[in-house]
């Protein structure tokens, strides 16, 4: 499985140039998103994360340490875009609601959440950050 900072290269791929992309790696700053976007419209960080398959009996769970929990979810509480992506073998979770990142999703749920490739995922986040939809 290729490494995580390889998966959000290829999804900054395929983002229209009009969008900032910025990949974050701060090691003074614990918790902080790996990612920040911004566009015409809106902004969002996102945190993303992998595992090589969704559970299949129990909720498939990203796994953010208490202090990456906290900050996406003081972000969010301040009124900012947040998500967390979640990263497999075959398909890639998309988390928008911070009740999904702790209580996870359950298998029967999957694919209300799942998208296949990194341009799905590029695609979300546009519509989401700019008006060039």
């Amino acid at each position: 499985m290729p490494h995580e900072s390889a998966r959000i290269s290829q999804v900054h791929k395929y983002l229209p140039g009009e969008i900032l992309a910025w990949k974050i790696n701060d090691p003074w700053h614990r918790g902080v998103a790996d990612a920040y976007y911004s566009g015409d419209k809106a902004d969002l960080w996102i945190e993303y994360k992998q595992i090589p398959q969704f559970r299949k009996r129990v909720p498939t769970k990203p796994d953010l340490s208490a202090l990456q929990y906290q900050w996406l979810i003081d972000q969010q509480t301040r009124g900012r875009n947040v998500w967390v992506i979640v990263f497999s073998k075959t398909q890639h979770l998309i988390l928008k609601k911070s009740q999904l990142w702790s209580k996870g999703v359950d298998p029967d749920m999957i694919n209300a959440y799942a998208v296949s490739n990194y341009r799905s995922i590029a695609n979300e986040i546009t519509q989401l950050v700019s008006n060039l939809n």
